[in-house]
This record gives C-alpha cells, structure tokens and sequence, in this order.
C-alpha cells in the first residue's frame, strides 16, 4: 500500500502512496499502516509522507483522528503561533525574515509532546524550510565535557510574560488563559516557579534536562533550548532592543537560559552547540499536501528565512 524511499531525502524516509491508496480515507490508511511506519520513525527519527494530499486544515485535522495518542494544546509554549481547528495551530509565527533555531519541542517543560506532525498547505516557493537533525547524532559529535556539564547541571530556562503589551509573549498566550488564578494553576501544575511584578507581568523559571534518555529505545539524546532562550541566538538588532528596553535586567528578559544550578552558560558552549546543529542539518523542499512525522526527542526542527507565501500546520501528541 506504500513505497519508502531513502534517497529522495538523505536522513529522512519518504512514504508514497502505492496503487491501492486511491479513495482510501487519510485516517484509515494511516491505521492501516502504523505498526509498520513506528520502527521507521524509531530508527530514523521522522518520516515524510508525500502524496498523500493532506492539504487543508480540515484533512490534516481528519488524519489526526487516527492517532490514538491525545493531541496536545500548547500549553507554555514559548513560540508565536494560533491554534486553527482542534489541537491544530500554525507551525510558528516567527518573523519570516529571521531563522528559527533547531529546538525539540518544548523540552524546558513537563508538558513536552512525544510526536510532532507537520503538514504543508501553502508550499514555499523561496526558503521557509522545516529544518530537522538527528539528536543522537548532534549528541555523540558535541564536545564529551560539554555534554557531560549538560547532563549534570540541566538547564533553568526564565521567561518574562508580559501581561498583554510589551516584549515577547504574554502569560494570556502563553498559558491559554485569561486570569492570573489561571496562570498560576498551569504553573503549579507544571512545577514552573513564578512571581507577579507590579505590571500585572509574570516572571517564571523551570529546570528542564540537557540530555535524555529515549522512552523507548533507551538512546541518549540531546535535548534542551539553552542555545533557544538564550539572548545570544538573537539577531545583534534585537539583543540590543532587549538590552535598552530592559536595562539589562535579566528577569525583564522575554526568555533566558542559565545552567540549572544558576551559572551562567558560556556563550561558547552554545556557538558549538549550533554549530553542530548546523553540520547535521537536513533541509527539504516542502510540497503541498506533505505531512512530516518526527519523534521529539531524537529530531530536533528549526526554519529558515522565508520570502513568500507560506502555511505549514502542526499538530503534537
């Protein structure tokens, strides 16, 4: 009922639909097919299923039926996007003009997905690329003392949520809520310290891990967004906007990272980090109607800069 090829895309499977697919519904083909595409996925970390014209809100959201794990809202998410039909949103609302770094999906939270879905509605004709690298590959070429400083410290991630004007995301957005008892029940629920200023502003940390251990096959992943949070992977113009409207108060900071014992990360640990990032970096072009499946901990995703139209959906599990 399908193909796979592994050459189409070095690193990433592509699933085509065989002769039989033809007027076979999204969510039934994929029920059909689960048990065989789940070791693809474990071995390769994601697959992209091409052809199988999952090319709307409405299908994509169809084809999401079939999964028996719950779709997740995104609860403390830390990138700008809007939820569509569903638990399905737009991928990221990023400023197109800037490059989103390679990240694994909310890892600095206890309310981290296990599985992301992609789908392409509006194919971008000039960049906007999904990027996605290996995490176990990222992990065995990294430096062993840096891994190591990782694993032993984690990492505290700290967040400015502004109360509805001001840098970054809000707490409204970023908790799916409208009042501060709100707010503070997600905090509490997902073990996040957190502290109101005098501007009705939220400052929050969490500890998250710099290195995992899969669930399943029990491989040692990099795993975190210091290099993310941290104001180094800003672009020069917007550090400086962060430090002159802050006044350098890092507790004023929209997001920030230190290591979890509250040192300060070295920025060169984290020029590394990308920088191997960048050497195990696939990029594709999207086609409309695509639809990629990647396991959150052993792929990270980032995007390139676009210039054109572009509308890439997600969903998490």
């Amino acid at each position: 009922m399908f193909t796979i090829s592994l050459e189409e895309i070095p690193g990433l499977p592509v699933v085509k639909p065989g002769e039989k697919y033809e007027g076979i519904d999204h969510s039934s083909f994929y029920r059909s097919i689960a048990s065989e595409i789940s070791p693809i996925i474990e071995q390769y970390g994601g697959v992209l299923m091409r052809g199988f014209k999952i090319d709307s809100e409405a299908a994509f959201q169809d084809f999401m039926s079939a999964i028996p794990e719950q779709q997740l809202d995104y609860i403390d998410g830390n990138s700008p996007r809007t939820k569509l039909i569903g638990k399905v949103y737009t991928s990221t609302e990023y400023p197109k003009e800037y490059e989103l770094s390679m990240h694994n999906e909310l890892s600095y939270s206890n309310n981290w997905p296990k599985m992301l879905y992609f789908c392409c509605v509006t194919e971008p004709l000039e960049g906007g690329h999904t990027l996605i690298a290996d995490c176990r590959k990222v992990l065995k070429e990294l430096d062993p003392d840096l891994v190591d400083k990782f694993a032993k410290n984690k990492v505290k991630y700290t967040r400015y949520l502004h109360g509805g004007f001001g840098l970054g995301s809000s707490w409204q957005k970023t908790f799916e809520v409208s009042s501060k008892d709100e707010a503070e029940q997600c905090c509490k629920d997902l073990d996040i310290d957190f502290e109101w200023d005098d501007d009705d502003g939220l400052m929050i940390s969490q500890i998250g891990p710099g290195v995992a251990r899969h669930r399943t096959t029990n491989e040692l992943v990099w795993f975190n967004q210091a290099d993310q949070f941290h104001l180094y992977n800003l672009p020069d113009e917007i550090q400086e906007g962060i430090l002159a409207l802050t006044e350098g108060d890092k507790r004023k900071y929209p997001t920030y990272a230190y290591f979890g014992n509250g040192e300060e990360i070295d920025t060169r640990l984290l020029k590394e980090v990308r920088s191997v990032f960048k050497k195990n970096t696939i990029v594709f072009p999207w086609k409309k109607g695509d639809l990629m499946i990647i396991d959150n901990q052993l792929m990270a995703h980032g995007r390139s800069p676009f210039n054109c139209e572009r509308k890439i959906l997600v969903s998490m599990t």
